[in-house]
């Protein structure tokens, strides 16, 4: 019997899901059906589904650390409709990346449940852009006009600038939001993109879910925001304990920034 037949809706959520994100953890699928209204005993339900996907090997679960959740990727076979390579494995160096941007991904879908998020997989996939060296592309794409960038580790300043001017120059691009950990990274984002009102700055410690903005064209100038952060730029731990907005960063008119967002005062 083709293993397709006889899939529950359920299980098509699944891997569907897998064929945007390549990979992810069983929180994440319980966080996937809550998103779906399947409330009773999402948990119990999410475990079911894979374990059903997996003897039909559309699926397969992979441990990475013991005591830590497991791992669900799409086999070959769970592959095939949806036309795409799998995941042949975790990427370790970039495995916290992608599991924050998976909870920031379920996030932004909660919050915009009729836009349309694409991840950075499939942006690649639909514009054929495959190996080493290809174009830079958002780590997600809302409606094709907001890009989502998570920043945890700090790019070169060449890097990060010429990232920041392709984002400028492509007006399909309306804003950019960018997370990150750490305070110097968001100084360094907001240094060279405040002569752009397309940008907006979220700090977040150690839930992205719970990241706060920072910086926008948006943002009140006597609106306030208090941040307790460390910092993960090599200096040691950081506490950005002081309350945003008392006095106001104004280089650019169109650019209302919350103000003493020099983080550089507090780095030591």
């Amino acid at each position: 019997m083709d293993s397709q037949n006889n899939l529950l809706q359920n299980d098509v959520l699944i891997l569907d899901f897998l064929s945007k994100v390549g990979y992810c953890q069983e929180r994440h699928i319980v966080k996937l059906f809550e998103l779906h209204g399947i409330e009773d005993n999402d948990q119990k339900v999410a475990r079911k589904c894979i374990a059903r996907l997996a003897k039909k090997e559309l699926v397969i679960k992979l441990s990475y650390l013991q005591g830590q959740d497991y791992f669900i990727l799409l086999t070959k076979t769970g592959a095939k409709p949806y036309a795409i390579k799998p995941a042949q494995k975790l990427i370790l160096n970039t495995l916290n990346h992608d599991l924050i941007l998976l909870d920031l991904f379920l996030c932004l879908k909660g919050k915009h449940p009729d836009s349309i998020i694409q991840t950075d997989r499939e942006i690649k996939r639909e514009q054929g852009l495959v190996g080493v060296g290809v174009a830079k592309v958002p780590d997600l794409l809302i409606d094709d006009n907001i890009a989502i960038e998570l920043e945890l580790t700090a790019k070169t300043e060449t890097r990060l600038r010429e990232i920041i001017n392709t984002y400028i120059l492509t007006p399909d691009i309306q804003q950019v939001h960018y997370y990150a950990k750490s305070a110097a990274i968001v100084n360094r984002v907001f240094k060279l993109a405040r002569v752009s009102p397309k940008f907006r700055g979220f700090l977040f410690k150690d839930d992205v879910t719970q990241a706060q903005e920072i910086f926008s064209p948006y943002l009140s100038m006597s609106g306030s925001v208090s941040v307790e952060q460390n910092d993960n730029s090599g200096n040691g731990e950081v506490k950005c304990g002081e309350v945003f907005g008392a006095r106001a960063v104004t280089q650019t008119p169109s650019y209302n920034v919350v103000g003493m967002f020099n983080l550089d005062d507090y780095l030591s």
